[in-house]
């Protein structure tokens, strides 16, 4: 008796391993699939560009959100600027420091990823935080950068949206031979 109830246990085990088993390898052609489709969007330049410039949009909305509190916004604002200085900086320095016959046109920085309004000119940023600064932070100026770089962000997106949907229209065309097959079969009336 106990030698079946240890065998009936070994058994649902196994079962329960197996289907464990099966369960993993769904999840990972599914994740397989996912991931080539996310591939072949993301390696798209304008798509690439367009999500950068969401996120880039995201991030000063939630930043000049945060420049409504006054003890809140400056810090906030002011880290953000430097950040931009930062990236300036580096890509100036760069530039510098590369030899004449070896520099390329449109070489960026790796810490370009930190300015958060990189069509906004430093010397705007840095007059807006003097604003801020002599209001005591009563004056939310980081909107207004937003603003302003929202403003060459919102057609970069529209564009990322459009290829997108080009895309995806074009993975959703079937080719000839696929339809002559199915002409084949619906006028045999044989459902596929």
């Amino acid at each position: 008796m106990e030698g079946n109830r240890e065998r009936g246990m070994m058994e649902s085990a196994d079962m329960s391993l197996r289907e464990s088993i099966k369960a993993y390898d769904s999840f990972r052609a599914e994740y397989d699939d996912l991931a080539r489709r996310a591939e072949t969007y993301l390696n798209d330049p304008t798509i690439s560009e367009g999500a950068k410039a969401t996120l880039r949009t995201s991030l000063n909305a939630a930043l000049a959100c945060g420049d409504l509190f006054v003890g809140f916004g400056l810090p906030s604002t002011l880290s953000a600027t430097v950040l931009k200085g930062v990236s300036k900086a580096d890509k100036i320095l760069k530039w510098m420091r590369v030899p004449l016959r070896e520099k390329k046109e449109g070489d960026t920085s790796k810490l370009q990823v930190l300015d958060l309004t990189p069509d906004v000119k430093l010397r705007t940023s840095l007059g807006f935080q003097l604003l801020e600064i002599c209001s005591a932070g009563f004056l939310p100026m980081r909107s207004l950068e937003g603003l302003m770089q929202m403003k060459h962000d919102i057609p970069r997106v529209w564009r990322a949206y459009k290829r997108i949907r080009e895309i995806a229209a074009a993975k959703a065309t079937i080719s000839p031979e696929v339809q002559n097959a199915i002409d084949v079969f619906s006028s045999n009336e044989i459902t596929v």
